[in-house]
């Protein structure tokens, strides 16, 4: 049966994104769906995920009642378990419900790719034919956050990657892709990956 859809999990920071655009190089003809960007359209579309927000965190989380202060919201939640659960429980069924419409009415040639550090939480894993497990060792991810974003600092760097609680189940994995070396190391093990893909 063909691969049609492809799940990329993976810690944040690990090179989720780079791996995506580079497999969607190789493979043509994909649809690249980054979760995080589409939660973030949610919470504009979904009132319901908004007065969420508002009560879980109170209205600081959403100062305007419009657009949600993301960086308050990241701060609480990688230091507060609890937070995190009402947050997950509030919208990993309107993430399902979004990623199962995308994937039901793309074109039946074109290959979606999942771009997701919460693809086994929030059970995206079972819309996907194959999935690659994105690693990374820790310094390397500091650096990748600090670069994206040189106002966190290495120290918060840190406690977001220490914060960061993801399940990744390794019997549903098809290939694990240890992202520390170069970005040609990458490629060619990317290369190999669609390959294989489209041998399927």
């Amino acid at each position: 049966m063909p691969i049609s859809t492809i799940g990329i999990a993976g810690a944040i920071a690990s090179g989720k994104s780079t791996v995506s655009s580079l497999l969607a190089e190789k493979l043509g003809n994909c649809n690249i769906i980054d979760v995080d960007s589409l939660a973030k359209s949610i919470y504009r579309k979904d009132s319901s995920a908004i007065q969420g927000l508002v009560d879980i965190f109170g209205k600081k989380a959403v100062p305007d009642g419009i657009v949600p202060d993301f960086s308050l919201i990241g701060d609480i939640v990688f230091s507060d378990s609890s937070c995190m659960d009402r947050l997950n429980n509030l919208m990993f069924p309107k993430i399902r419900s979004e990623i199962q419409s995308i994937i039901e009415n793309k074109k039946k040639d074109t290959i979606g790719i999942v771009d997701a550090a919460i693809l086994f939480d929030c059970g995206l894993d079972k819309f996907c034919d194959y999935i690659i497990l994105v690693c990374s060792e820790t310094a390397s991810r500091i650096n990748r956050l600090v670069k994206k974003d040189p106002g966190i600092g290495k120290e918060k760097a840190r406690l977001i990657i220490a914060g960061q609680k993801i399940h990744i189940d390794h019997e549903k994995v098809d290939r694990i892709i240890e992202n520390d070396e170069k970005i040609a190391s990458l490629s060619e093990e990317l290369d190999k990956i669609a390959d294989e893909i489209k041998r399927s």
